[in-house]
């Protein structure tokens, strides 16, 4: 009799045991249920920064004539920035330089001008509506006789910074919907964030795969990725 009952006492325990082990699975089985998503946050904003580069040529057979060409040239395009409203801090000089094309043993054309010279002057401001509309204008240099081989402007957004905790804020919003989305359709509910992580934000030009900044207009992206209970 006294077996009996040990028995029967020992299979009430494996049992019992038994049936906390396959809750304890079963608890950790829907603990492991989660939903992954993606949240998108686009935002459209100004350029805040113009770098425009206006880069002239010139070439004479009398290095003295040439300097005197590219020192006018030079002088010109500074008086018709200041005439455009931008200061002398706006505007950087950069260095002369002077190519002996006869030094050149690659050269076969035998009526080119013996010197080359190439100049440039940049401006960098934030003011980028102003460098848009003197653009247009740079017609005038050329009727002045100067000779512009590069006259192009990056228009930059580089106050990301300010705008960052809006559009991870607006990310994380568009997972979570998406991952309720997921749940009403899975007849279940969303519980807590089992995993979250940042994507990199991209800047490009508006209406553009790119970033070659030609537009003032950018269009900022973020991607955050999260996982959440279900």
């Amino acid at each position: 009799m006294k077996k009996i009952i040990a028995a029967a006492v020992l299979a009430i325990g494996f049992a019992s045991s038994g049936f906390f082990i396959g809750h304890a699975i079963a608890k950790l089985k829907s603990f492991d249920r989660y939903v992954s998503v993606k949240g998108l946050a686009v935002r459209e904003v100004k350029a805040n920064q113009a770098i425009w580069k206006v880069r002239f040529t010139g070439s004479n057979n009398d290095l003295k004539a040439l300097y005197k060409q590219m020192s006018g040239s030079e002088a010109k395009i500074k008086s018709f920035l200041i005439q455009q409203g931008f200061t002398a801090s706006d505007i950087a000089i950069q260095p002369l330089s002077i190519t002996d094309n006869q030094s050149n043993a690659y050269s076969s054309n035998a009526k080119m001008q013996r010197y080359t010279a190439n100049g440039g002057i940049t401006v960098s401001i934030a003011n980028v509506d102003a460098v848009k509309q003197a653009l247009q204008k740079t017609g005038v240099l050329v009727q002045q006789g100067v000779i512009l081989s590069n006259n192009s402007v990056r228009y930059l957004f580089t106050k990301l910074n300010t705008i960052k905790p809006e559009m991870l804020n607006q990310a994380t919003k568009n997972a979570r919907l998406a991952a309720m989305s997921f749940a009403r359709q899975s007849h279940g509910h969303i519980g807590a964030i089992r995993h979250a992580s940042q994507g990199l934000f991209t800047i490009r030009d508006a209406n553009s795969t790119y970033n070659n900044g030609t537009s003032i207009t950018k269009q900022v992206r973020v991607v955050v990725n999260a996982q959440y209970f279900i």
